[in-house]
């Protein structure tokens, strides 16, 4: 997951300026990569929970404010849209196909995209970030 690359680097950086801080006192040296530890980890669950959260969502059928809510939480947590999309593709046999592909636009509005736009077959879609 992308993430935790996101989650990780931080820390890593972190811990090297506690480390320099820290010269000489192995002891406050070990609480902080414990501490260090206890947040990636929290980041960790976050995300996860985010897109399990997610993936409820759409088996559920939830109406559409609902895939706001849930996209814009796991985004937060630090999900990029791959991941969001990937849960979606993850957790279509368990609602079935077709409740899948009802949630697919719902899905994309949520992530930005203009969904008139993309169906209209002489535009090129756009994302939010173009």
């Amino acid at each position: 997951m992308d993430f935790l690359s996101g989650i990780f680097k931080p820390l890593a950086d972190a811990w090297a300026s506690v480390e320099d801080a820290l010269v000489g006192t192995p002891q406050l040296a070990g609480i902080g990569l414990i501490l260090l530890i206890g947040a990636a980890f929290a980041l960790l669950v976050l995300g996860i929970a985010a897109l399990v959260r997610l993936a409820a969502v759409v088996v559920l059928g939830a109406p559409p404010v609902t895939y706001q809510w849930a996209t814009q939480v796991a985004l937060a947590a630090g999900a990029t849209d791959d991941e969001i999309v990937g849960t979606l593709i993850a957790v279509a046999p368990v609602p079935g196909v077709t409740r899948a592909v009802s949630a697919a636009p719902e899905l994309a509005i949520a992530l930005g995209y203009d969904v008139d736009e993309a169906l209209d077959p002489g535009s090129t879609p756009r994302s939010r970030d173009d």
